[in-house]
């Protein structure tokens, strides 16, 4: 197993992680609605590496964290992270 530093990349919008091939740890989304997470491989139309759901439990502006298993989701080009309705999302990468 090989082992790299974890590194944080917040997103307010839509938009590239800007980091090239990485994987994906684990996601934390705040948000007070409900809200759709899409990671594609590379760009707005690339293939959908994952998708997550989150409702909060009340609209407080809540947050919850998807943790990913193993090595973590591999994007062999710069991840495109699609946020429907979020607040913020803080990519885990490594």
């Amino acid at each position: 197993m090989m082992q790299t530093d974890v590194k944080n990349k917040r997103l307010t919008a839509t938009g590239q992680l800007g980091v090239g091939r990485t994987r994906i740890k684990a996601l934390q989304v705040q948000s007070a609605n409900d809200v759709t997470i899409t990671v594609r491989d590379g760009s707005s139309t690339g293939l959908i590496l994952m998708q997550v759901d989150y409702t909060p439990i009340t609209n407080t502006g809540a947050s919850c964290y998807f943790l990913f298993p193993g090595e973590g989701v591999l994007s062999q080009n710069d991840p495109q992270i699609n946020i429907s309705t979020a607040v913020a999302v803080s990519v885990f990468y490594g």
